[in-house]
């Protein structure tokens, strides 16, 4: 856990503090709440939803695991037994 310190006008944490009385929760607790609230956590993207994902391949008959020819593919020639 990451440990956060803020200066805070005098009125300002006693509003805080009000607050957390009147709601009977911790600052701390009104803290988080506002973090969820305004600040959301970030959902990586689904693998469906990158552009990349959605390009077809150029050779439909092309084999399906290309790294049985990678010298082939990349340098022109076949593979060295």
């Amino acid at each position: 856990m990451t440990v956060l310190t803020i200066p805070l006008l005098e009125g300002d944490y006693a509003r805080l503090e009000r607050l957390a009385a009147l709601t009977g929760k911790s600052v701390q607790v009104l803290v988080y709440e506002w973090i969820d609230r305004f600040a959301p956590r970030i959902v990586p993207a689904h693998i469906s939803e990158d552009p990349l994902f959605t390009i077809e391949g150029h050779d439909a008959n092309a084999d399906i695991d290309l790294s049985a020819k990678i010298d082939e593919i990349l340098y022109g020639s076949p593979t060295a037994s």
